[in-house]
């Protein structure tokens, strides 16, 4: 068997890490397209009240929620957290509130593109 050489799990390590930061500044634009949406369609101030705080203001929040996501999916799927729960898993669990958003989707497909 070979024995792995010094510097490929560096590399390898920063492949994951450079696919994730890809991944992540994707959602990061899905997401805040989902606020423009949204306060075009309500009318709401909350984007414009952000986006008064700075760029950086908006920014950083919407990348820490995307995180904070990245890390409930991890701590359930490593069963660091109660996912197989009924209580947890119907309410609180980042899969059901895909799931959730799932079928809203497809009950009204112009709510959530």
């Amino acid at each position: 068997m070979d024995q792995p050489v010094p510097g490929d799990s560096r590399a390898q390590q920063a492949d994951v890490a450079g696919a994730l930061a890809e991944r992540a500044f994707d959602a990061l634009g899905v997401l805040l397209r989902g606020f423009e949406d949204a306060a075009e369609r309500d009318g709401a101030g909350a984007l414009e009240h952000a986006l008064a705080r700075g760029p950086e203001h908006l920014h950083g929040g919407l990348l820490t929620a995307i995180l904070r996501l990245v890390f409930l999916l991890h701590a359930e799927d490593r069963g660091l957290l109660p996912a197989s729960d009924p209580y947890y898993a119907a309410h609180l669990g980042v899969r059901s509130l895909f799931q959730q958003l799932a079928a809203e989707r497809g009950a009204r497909p112009g709510a959530l593109r």
